[in-house]
């Protein structure tokens, strides 16, 4: 009985981390609860990992959890799951990508429940790493990616402010970086994640 309570406890928990929000419920409740509409994001999002070249546009107002689900629960799953792979995370700011990096590896860090473990050395919150080559890399928007390829590249809020959107230079420097730097740096079969409020028909979501 005991061999076989075991063996389903693994079936059950290896299950759950078929999709991000039931293993968010299971392995990140301490700072996660996942509402309905949580659960429809972050599903649509796996869905488009799983089939590869995903393209990804999440749009709500602030306070919705959206970056909780895309720049905090989506990379700890596809780590725990793909620990090979490369997250390729992008803020306003350098220092908000910083810390969504930091979240997620301190989770591998401290989680007894974690499949995936750090590589020894990895002690950045920005730029951290798994023995099995795979990380996350934390840049704000216009920081250097050459040479970072991504399995998965996830752009989160990349206006700092209501105005910042509202300035044609602004926005296209945006555009331009997108476009220019990070597309090129998604390795075949990719996904890109874009998230964030809109804020000019012209946005990164318009454009």
């Amino acid at each position: 009985m005991g061999q076989q309570t075991a063996s389903l406890e693994r079936a059950s928990d290896a299950l759950a981390c078929v999709y991000p929000d039931t293993f968010a419920d299971l392995y990140l409740s301490h700072w996660w609860k996942t509402y309905r509409w949580n659960q429809y994001v972050l599903r649509r999002v796996a869905r488009a990992i799983y089939r590869g070249r995903g393209r990804v546009i999440v749009n709500a107002p602030p306070r919705f959890g959206k970056s909780f689900a895309t720049s905090r629960v989506i990379p700890t799953w596809t780590l725990n799951n793909w620990p090979d792979w490369r997250i390729l995370l992008v803020a306003h700011t350098k220092d908000l990508a910083v810390d969504f990096g930091r979240t997620v590896r301190n989770e591998f860090r401290d989680n007894e429940d974690m499949d995936t473990i750090l590589q020894e050395d990895s002690t950045a919150a920005g730029r951290w790493n798994t023995p099995d080559g795979g990380g996350m890399f934390c840049v704000g928007v216009g920081g250097a990616v050459t040479g970072k390829g991504a399995n998965v590249a996830i752009i989160d809020d990349p206006y700092p402010t209501y105005a910042s959107a509202q300035s044609y230079r602004y926005r296209r420097e945006v555009q331009e970086w997108f476009a220019g730097s990070l597309y090129n740096r998604i390795e075949p079969g990719g996904s890109i994640i874009v998230n964030h409020h809109r804020v000019h028909p012209n946005d990164l979501t318009g454009y």
